[in-house]
């Protein structure tokens, strides 16, 4: 079994290395921010409220867009379609990706880190803020995906009705994922 988002599976189902049609929703998460705990939380609510919060920040980090992370992608989406990126382009500091938090955290006071939801929420140090406006959010849908050329197990099976079972969807859901 391969877990992956809905962006890489499709290119595995048609280089012939995931069996087609055979996909299984595991979770999803959505962008959201994240600052050094113990600094000011901005308000996030609104597009307004969210567009006054990046402008305000000493710093911000996301993931390079270039490296193809899909938070990274949208939030560079976002700045430009809300008019700011050209604003922001010499506070913004561009980051591997899945290090974002710790990125936002070296900054320290005044720095504002925009990533996945499920690499923000836990991490020491870190303040959650909360998830992007509705308006503006892009939420990432992770899969389960049987291999070409293997026939499902009952292993794989058992694992799939664990990854539904009340303990697998509660440590889920306590990393910022929501399970439909």
């Amino acid at each position: 079994m391969v877990i992956g988002s809905t962006l890489s599976m499709p290119g595995l189902v048609q280089s012939g290395k995931i069996v087609a049609g055979g996909q299984v929703t595991v979770c999803r998460t959505g962008v959201g921010i994240v600052v050094p705990s113990g600094t000011p939380i901005p308000a996030i609510g609104s597009i307004a409220d969210f567009k006054r919060a990046v402008l305000a920040a000493r710093v911000v980090v996301y993931a390079d867009p270039v490296r193809g992370g899909a938070a990274g992608i949208h939030v560079d989406s976002v700045f430009k379609k809300l008019g700011i990126a050209d604003q922001r382009q010499s506070q913004i500091t561009l980051a591997a990706g899945g290090d974002i938090t710790e990125v936002t955290l070296k900054q320290g006071a005044g720095a504002l880190g925009l990533t996945q939801i499920s690499e923000i929420v836990g991490k020491p140090g870190a303040d959650f803020v909360g998830p992007l406006p509705q308006e503006l959010q892009n939420e990432t849908i992770f899969v389960a995906g049987t291999p070409a050329g293997v026939s499902p197990t009952p292993a794989v099976a058992a694992f799939l009705a664990f990854l539904k079972s009340p303990v697998a969807v509660t440590a889920i859901q306590a990393r910022g994922m929501q399970v439909d």
